[in-house]
């Protein structure tokens, strides 16, 4: 036994001691908060009004703009020919929750391959020009007023004949 004590002695001192300062620590009772930093925060938390946030009306606004419905996108499209120019907003049309139109932004026209065609300061949505008979995947972006966002894809067939 005075072996097993001489060898472990220490550790079996140290395990009892953090033994009894978790006890302490999470055992502790003040005012009715069990644990220390239950107590600790109560006694801070003492005699502090907390505000009642459910009357504000400010709430009611924040639940109402999360509700919103996304923006909805339209897309129409007739015959494309290549190297023929092609007015890419009017195939779009997109409404907020509340029925009015809001503007829709093409970011990018993807060939099948994964190139960009839609790059450059000659490129106008108005007059897009496309070189190649082929799909195409158009990406599209869309916030109405209150900045709910929608994105899409499109294919475009454009034809050789």
């Amino acid at each position: 036994m005075l072996s097993f004590i001489k060898q472990y002695g220490k550790t079996v001192l140290f395990a009892i001691s953090v033994v009894a300062v978790l006890g302490i620590a999470f055992g502790i009772r003040v005012n009715g908060h069990t644990g220390f930093i239950q107590a600790a925060y109560g006694r801070a938390m003492e005699g502090m009004d907390m505000p009642d946030v459910r009357g504000l009306g400010d709430t009611d606004a924040v639940k109402a703009a999360a509700a919103r419905v996304r923006p909805q996108i339209v897309f129409r499209c007739g015959k494309i020919l290549p190297q023929v120019p092609v007015d890419l907003k009017a195939m779009l049309t997109a409404r907020d929750a509340d029925g009015n139109q809001v503007d829709v932004i093409i970011t990018d026209i993807i060939t099948k391959g994964g190139g960009s065609v839609f790059v450059g300061a000659a490129c106008t949505p108005e007059a897009f020009v496309f070189p190649n008979a082929g799909i195409y995947i158009m990406e599209v972006t869309v916030s109405d007023r209150e900045k709910k966002t929608a994105k899409a894809q499109f294919r475009i067939p454009v034809t050789g004949i």
